[in-house]
C-alpha cells in the first residue's frame, strides 16, 4: 500500500535537537496494487469516520552532534500515533540525512492493528491477512 501526495508535516531541527514533529496522513488516499482491495482497506481503517492519521513527537530527539551535509544519522522517534480515532504511544527507529536544504527521514516499525481498533481487512480475493504489519515512512522536509 502507498499514499499518493497525501502526507504533510513539520519538523524543527535546532542544532542537535529535533523537536515539534507533527505528521498528518490522509488515509483515504491509500491505494493498493489491486483496486478491488482498496475498499476493504478503507473499511478496515474506518476512514469514513476517521480519514486521517497523525504522528506527534512527544520526546525531543538529540542527535548528539550537528549533522553535516550528507552525513547519515540514526535515532528513535518516541511519539503518539493516532489511527481510527485511537492514540497509542509508539517508538519508530529512524535513519536520516541532511542534504542541502532537505532533511530526509526513513523508518519502519511493526504495528498490531488491534492496538488502534483496526479490524483485519477482509476481501473475497484474499485468503488471509495478518493481524499486524509494517508501518513504513519516507519523509522529505524542506528547510525554511
Amino acid at each position: 500500500m502507498h499514499f499518493v501526495n497525501a502526507v504533510a508535516g513539520t519538523l524543527t531541527l535546532n542544532g542537535t535537537i529535533i523537536s515539534d514533529v507533527v505528521i498528518e496522513a490522509d488515509l483515504t488516499a491509500i491505494v493498493t496494487n489491486a483496486s478491488r482491495r482498496d475498499r476493504a482497506v478503507q473499511d478496515a481503517l474506518n476512514t469514513s469516520s476517521f480519514p486521517g492519521a497523525t504522528f506527534e513527537l512527544i520526546e525531543p530527539i538529540d542527535l548528539g552532534s550537528v549533522p553535516a551535509d550528507g552525513e547519515p544519522f540514526a535515532a528513535n522517534a518516541v511519539g503518539a500515533l493516532t489511527i481510527n480515532g485511537v492514540t497509542q504511544p509508539i517508538e519508530i527507529p529512524l535513519e536520516g540525512q541532511v542534504s542541502g536544504e532537505l532533511v530526509v527521514v526513513v523508518g519502519s516499525v511493526d504495528i498490531t492493528f488491534a492496538d488502534w481498533d483496526v479490524a483485519v481487512p477482509t476481501s473475497p480475493a484474499v485468503v488471509s491477512v495478518e493481524d499486524h504489519g509494517p508501518l513504513e515512512l519516507q519523509l522529505i522536509f524542506t528547510r525554511s
